[in-house]
């Protein structure tokens, strides 16, 4: 298990030395805890149990400036860090440790299609997908920029697998593609602090925040890398995971394994929950192939038909726009638009689709 970088905390003497063990703690100003960045890579050897510095001990070549609010991914044998954040720069760079001989690469040169979408990025997630080719995908997807806007973007670039005789080469240059939104669907809200994990042939969302307290994402997506689509999963328990940021997810061929994180009340969560996956996750492209059928009346992103709730927005597929006539839907003069949810109600003192009382 490799780690690299991220916030630890240190104690700082101020005028005076540290206190021992029982000293009386006669000056509050004596000494506090500073957050610093790191750009340490340590190793856990899983047999031993044992941690080990690693990385350019010889000081041949430098490591990633020291950062946080990045993302690691394993590419055959090199770890690869993208991205992250000091306090005071937004980075935009992508870093490759060789697992062989523990040394940092950089590649000399990255560019950006179409160049004027920004790739800065912190808090995003960073997710592997094999290429049609031979090279994997490095996908990243949502985040936060320098401008402390939220993102609900995707980015790849293809990474070839090369040999020691051509490495310098492959490394040299590393083009970033941003992915145009396909089937009808906007996708996630921005967001960050969410999770990616590969399912199979396809990537799976979930979580995050989406700027506040009062966005804590329980959502979970699906992206089809061939096509570039969005698909919102259905929960079909009662009892999935609550809204929730910053928590970790791993993944196996048929299933996604939630952990942790911190929900809407600023809670630490400590709870496990498996999400297993059906046949039907990786047919679903094929059988949406048909246009979308309706148009957000909020929002304006195109729903497929099948979509009672807007994916985007939330609100109801029945909307009655500002434009609409009770005549011309056919209604009577009792109907009324739901303020939670706008599905357009024939009448009654409750909204028939979520249940909110009539204001």
């Amino acid at each position: 298990m490799i780690v690299f970088g991220g916030n630890t905390r240190a104690t700082v003497t101020v005028g005076g030395s540290q206190l021992g063990k029982g000293e009386d703690d006669s000056s509050k100003n004596q000494h506090t805890l500073q957050e610093k960045r790191s750009s340490t890579t340590y190793m856990l050897d899983l047999k031993k149990r044992e941690w080990s510095i690693v990385g350019d001990a010889e000081g041949t070549a430098f490591p990633p400036q020291p950062r946080c609010k990045h993302s690691a991914s394993l590419i055959g044998d090199k770890m690869w860090i993208f991205g992250g954040w000091d306090w005071a720069e937004t980075f935009v760079d992508l870093q490759c440790l060789s697992l062989t001989d523990m040394r940092w690469r950089s590649p000399v040169k990255i560019t950006i299609s179409p160049k004027f979408i920004p790739l800065d990025r912190i808090w995003h997630a960073a997710c592997l997908c094999p290429d049609e080719g031979e090279a994997e995908r490095l996908y990243i997807l949502s985040g936060e920029d320098r401008n402390s806007f939220l993102q609900n973007d995707v980015y790849y670039t293809s990474i070839p697998e090369s040999s020691s005789a051509n490495e310098n080469a492959s490394l040299q240059e590393l083009e970033w593609h941003a992915t145009k939104k396909q089937g009808g669907s906007a996708g996630p809200s921005p967001r960050f602090a969410h999770t990616v994990s590969r399912v199979g042939s396809v990537l799976v969302q979930f979580g995050g925040m989406g700027g506040g307290l009062d966005l804590i994402f329980d959502d979970v997506w699906v992206y089809y890398t061939s096509s570039g689509a969005w698909r919102r999963m259905k929960n079909k328990s009662l009892d999935g995971p609550s809204g929730r940021y910053a928590h970790t997810c791993v993944s196996s061929e048929k299933a996604l394994y939630i952990c942790g994180g911190r929900n809407s009340s600023l809670e630490f969560l400590g709870d496990v929950y498996c999400l297993e996956v059906g046949e039907d996750l990786f047919r679903a492209e094929e059988q949406r192939e048909a246009p979308c059928q309706w148009r957000c009346d909020v929002c304006t992103c195109m729903n497929y038909d099948d979509q009672d709730f807007c994916c985007a927005c939330g609100s109801s597929s029945h909307h009655v726009g500002k434009n609409t006539t009770l005549e011309q839907l056919g209604t009577t003069a009792g109907s009324f638009d739901c303020a939670v949810c706008t599905f357009a109600n024939e009448d009654g003192s409750e909204c028939s689709m979520c249940g909110a009382l009539r204001s």
